[in-house]
């Protein structure tokens, strides 16, 4: 609750400086489920805004707010760092967030790392990255070398599909299939505040999903509904998911 009345002090002073004229105003790093309170903070003080978060399929990410329409020019403060993979590692998201945040940086501070191209490339807020490179110099107790990753990024996520059968399109039984838990336990993590539909928190445990609903449950990961594919004999519905690697 804490952390949540301070995420709407910071979008309020975010809101408060563009209503004062200043052209436009960016946030840290946001999640999914900041950026969905962000938003209706936002659409309510009858703003305009973006997200974005250093390239096009990116998670965490960056708002700016501005009056109307965006000005003409303007970049957002994102940084992106990159260092070369050797085939033999084995430096994982968790080796290099630990990384970073040795060095007493903030997690909302560092957006999304992917790994790519023998490449692990990572976004910062653009006032640290000096910082970072001058300091970062190994990852898991191997010597890297960090430069700026200025080239166009052609990443695309990857998945896991799975194929499932239910009952019934309602949140408890999905959800019950996907983390293989009972009715009882999946309404459970309903109900505790660890599901979000589509970045909004849901405790509705009869919620019924539809296709290309994004489905995130804390300590389980997130999933996308990406197709029903008709019924079995008995009437149980398949549906095609993927998970988020």
């Amino acid at each position: 609750m804490q952390q949540n009345q301070l995420l709407i002090s910071k979008t309020d002073d975010l809101i408060n400086s563009v209503l004062r004229s200043r052209p436009f105003a960016f946030s840290h790093f946001l999640t999914e489920e900041e950026q969905a309170t962000v938003s209706s903070a936002i659409k309510r003080a009858k703003l305009s805004f973006n997200f974005y978060g250093g390239y096009s399929d990116s998670v965490r990410n960056v708002v700016s707010v501005f009056d109307v329409e965006a000005p003409e020019f303007y970049s957002y403060p994102i940084t992106s760092l990159c260092f070369n993979l050797s085939k033999w590692t084995d430096i994982s998201h968790r080796d290099v967030l630990g990384a970073l945040m040795s060095l007493g940086i903030k997690r909302e501070l560092i957006g999304d790392i992917i790994f790519f191209e023998n490449l692990c490339v990572f976004f910062v807020i653009s006032s640290i990255s000096k910082f970072i490179i001058q300091n970062l110099i190994s990852v898991k107790n191997q010597g890297i070398e960090l430069a700026v990753y200025d080239k166009e990024i052609n990443y695309k996520r990857s998945y896991i599909e799975n194929d499932i059968i239910v009952s019934s399109v309602r949140l408890d039984c999905v959800i019950g299939e996907l983390c293989n838990l009972s009715r009882t336990r999946a309404v459970e993590l309903i109900s505790s505040g660890s599901v979000f539909i589509n970045s909004i928190q849901c405790l509705k445990k009869d919620k019924q999903l539809a296709v290309f609903d994004v489905i995130t449950i804390r300590k389980f990961g997130k999933f996308t509904i990406d197709s029903a594919n008709g019924q079995t004999k008995k009437g149980r519905i398949k549906l095609k998911v993927l998970k988020y690697n």
